[in-house]
C-alpha cells in the first residue's frame, strides 16, 4: 500500500519531466514559447479542425493588429461572450497581445447580466456569436461602454458541421460589426507593447449570477488565466483555476512546470476528454481522432 509520502506518481514521470524549470512570467509567455519550439504541433483541436501553435499565434497577432488600429489600448477590457470554439483562445490572446484585459462572459446571459458585466467592467470591445448579436447583444451593447464588436460563427474551423451540437445555422456577419476569422486573417501588424507581468491584470471573470447580480468578488486570490475548457475545444496546454476579481498572470511553478511538459511537446493522440455518461446522444468534439494528427487543409485558415 502507497501513501501520499510516497509520491507514486513519481514514477509515471520522464526524466525530462522531473526537471525543475523557471516559471514564465505569465501564461502568454509560455504560450510564445511553444510557438518557437513547436510552431507546428497542434495547439486547438475543434471537431475536425486544427490549428498549430504557428497558426494560433499569426491569427491572434491578427487580432491584436485590428483592435490596436481600432483604438484599443493597453489596459482596456475585452469580453468574450461564447462557447468553448477556437475564437475565443484567439481573441484571449489578441487581447493580451494588444495589451488588453479580458473578462469572460456567460454565452447563456441574457441582456440585464450582459449589460450589468459590459458597464461595471466598462469594457470598450466585445466578441460574441452572430447570432446572439441579432438576438439581443446588439441592443445591450448600444447602452454600453463597447465600442469595438466583433462577432463569430462557431460553424469556423471544422468541417463535420455536426447538428447535434452546432444547431445553428451560419447567417452573414452583421452589417455593424466585423468577423473576428476576417478580421485575424487580415493579418495586422500586433501593436508593440510590453508583454503582461505577474502584476498586471489578466482576466476580470464575474460570478455566474444564480444568487443574483453577477460580481466580480473583490479579494484578490492566487490565479492563472486559463483556456476555455469543454467538450468543444481543447488546447494542448492543462487547463487551470478560474479567478475572482483582478486575475493577475500566474506565476506559478507547477502551471508553469505543467506548461513546459505540455506546450512544448504535447502528448500524443489520444488527449483526455472530459468523462460523460455512456448513453450521451452528443458527441464530444473533443475527442482525439482515430488517426495521427495531420496540418489541416489551407481552407481552415
Amino acid at each position: 500500500m502507497t501513501t501520499y509520502q510516497d509520491q507514486p506518481w513519481l514514477a509515471q514521470l520522464t526524466e525530462k519531466q522531473r526537471q525543475r524549470i523557471t516559471p514564465r512570467p505569465s501564461p502568454l509567455h509560455a504560450f510564445r514559447d511553444a510557438v518557437r519550439t513547436a510552431p507546428d504541433h497542434p495547439a486547438l483541436a475543434y471537431f475536425d479542425g486544427r490549428l498549430t501553435y504557428r497558426e494560433t499565434d499569426e491569427l491572434s497577432d491578427g487580432i491584436a493588429g485590428h483592435l490596436a488600429e481600432r483604438g484599443f489600448r493597453p489596459g482596456d477590457r475585452l469580453a468574450i461572450m461564447l462557447q468553448n470554439t477556437p475564437h475565443f483562445v484567439l481573441a484571449l490572446l489578441g487581447a493580451w497581445k494588444a495589451g488588453g484585459t479580458v473578462v469572460p462572459v456567460n454565452p447563456m446571459y441574457k441582456g440585464a447580466e450582459l449589460a450589468h458585466i459590459l458597464g461595471d467592467a466598462e469594457v470598450s470591445a466585445l466578441v460574441c456569436s452572430r447570432h446572439g448579436w441579432e438576438d439581443y447583444i446588439r441592443d445591450t451593447a448600444a447602452a454600453s461602454p463597447v465600442r469595438i464588436a466583433l462577432t463569430a460563427d462557431a460553424c469556423d474551423l471544422q468541417t463535420r458541421d455536426d447538428e447535434r451540437v452546432l444547431r445553428d445555422r451560419p447567417i452573414p456577419v452583421p452589417g455593424d460589426t466585423e468577423d473576428l476569422l476576417a478580421v485575424a486573417r487580415a493579418g495586422a501588424r500586433p501593436p508593440s507593447v510590453p508583454a503582461p507581468g505577474a502584476d498586471d491584470i489578466a482576466l476580470i471573470s464575474y460570478t455566474s449570477g444564480t444568487s443574483g447580480t453577477p460580481r466580480a468578488p473583490p479579494t484578490p486570490t492566487a490565479t492563472s488565466p486559463t483556456t476555455p475548457t469543454g467538450s468543444t475545444s481543447s488546447m494542448s496546454c492543462p487547463p487551470v483555476r478560474r479567478s475572482s476579481r483582478w486575475p493577475r498572470c500566474s506565476t506559478s511553478p507547477a502551471w508553469s512546470a505543467s506548461c513546459a511538459r505540455a506546450c512544448p511537446e504535447p502528448a500524443p493522440w489520444p488527449w483526455p476528454t472530459a468523462s460523460r455518461p455512456a448513453s450521451s446522444s452528443t458527441p464530444s468534439p473533443s475527442t482525439a481522432p482515430s488517426t495521427p494528427w495531420a496540418p489541416p487543409p489551407p481552407s481552415w485558415r
